[in-house]
């Protein structure tokens, strides 16, 4: 609850997006796990900044260039894709293999700003029916993803700034 009380007030954190989507998400398209992928501009990357349900570390671990991977290269949604291609294992020798991965770009502002990714352990495991839904949901979590990431730009970038200050400081102390 304290996810949906700092998203009301207009503070949520990507964890809290992510919390949030995954209550609401697991109850509409039955799944076993979920997970966030977002943009790493920097890097030409997208990692994975939230996952749920099983195998959600394993997942949080994941980080794949541009191009590699369903949620590398995902600029369409895609339906029961292979979710070895995501996690760089077998998913089948898991103690709960996943078989089929659901995967759908989160857009905002006309740029792609991340991918949901939805796994089950079943093969085929998920219908054209609930592919429209997450796309029907995709535009407002991609605004969510956006609003988080901006709202954590000043932040970082004060950090950042407050930690050269720092290493400044310690300089003229040790002289």
């Amino acid at each position: 609850m304290t996810s949906l009380a700092r998203a009301v007030a207009g503070e949520a954190s990507l964890t809290d997006v992510g919390a949030l989507a995954w209550m609401m998400i697991r109850n509409v398209v039955p799944c076993a796990s979920m997970a966030l992928f977002v943009n790493d501009d920097g890097q030409d990357a997208v990692e994975v900044r939230f996952a749920a349900g099983a195998h959600a570390i394993a997942l949080r671990r994941v980080r794949k260039p541009r191009g590699a991977g369903v949620s590398g290269w995902v600029s369409a949604s895609l339906l029961n894709a292979d979710p070895a291609l995501d996690m760089g294992l077998e998913p089948a020798v898991l103690s709960a293999p996943l078989c089929s991965a659901l995967a759908v770009p989160l857009t905002h502002d006309g740029s792609c700003v991340g991918v949901l990714a939805l796994y089950a352990s079943a093969p085929n495991a998920f219908s054209e029916d609930q592919l429209r839904t997450l796309e029907l949901l995709a535009p407002s979590l991609g605004a969510s993803i956006a609003s988080v990431g901006a709202a954590a730009e000043p932040q970082v970038a004060a950090v950042a700034g407050a930690r050269r200050q720092s290493a400044a400081d310690l300089r003229l102390v040790r002289r």
